[in-house]
């Protein structure tokens, strides 16, 4: 199992991945934001943290696609990272 945390500059409105391995392929499963920063000095929301948890990783690669989407429903960039399990794996956007 892995659990997958980061973190965004924007306020998130929901945060989805995907993951394929030699199981096969799970689409469009949760994750949940889990923390905001509200910098008073900007009156905004600064940084946003989110989690996927108990990712089901095989033996072999694994693939993980994230999709974050803000408040005005644009999805972020896709971020794809493929790890073996029992191997850290660290995504980076």
């Amino acid at each position: 199992m892995l659990q997958l945390q980061g973190y965004s500059t924007e306020p998130l409105a929901s945060v989805r991945y995907d993951l394929a391995n030699n199981a096969g392929t799970l689409t469009n499963l949760e994750g949940y934001v889990t923390g905001q920063w509200f910098a008073t000095n900007l009156l905004a929301f600064t940084t946003n943290w989110f989690e996927c948890l108990d990712v089901p990783l095989t033996n072999g690669v694994n693939t993980i696609t994230l999709h974050a989407t803000d408040l005005a429903g644009n999805v972020s960039t896709t971020v794809t990272k493929r790890c073996r399990s029992m191997t850290l794996c660290t995504l980076r956007s």
